[in-house]
């Protein structure tokens, strides 16, 4: 059960995002915009997203 939460905790960088699907910020920006993924939350004026919503996007977008 700790897993499950340390995976809801953990927070990704633009950087990791971009790396992750091979894309620029644009298109992670474009991609929040048009619901691929969730919007970014704000911390210390940095942005992070939820790596538990990221993946919940992910199998949304597979199953469809």
């Amino acid at each position: 059960m700790s897993e499950n939460n340390e995976s809801n905790k953990r927070k990704l960088t633009t950087k990791l995002l971009r790396d992750r699907y091979g894309v620029c910020d644009q298109t992670l920006y474009r991609w929040v915009r048009t619901g691929v993924l969730p919007a970014p939350m704000r911390i210390n004026g940095r942005k992070y997203w939820s790596e538990a919503e990221v993946e919940e996007r992910d199998r949304e977008r597979v199953a469809s």
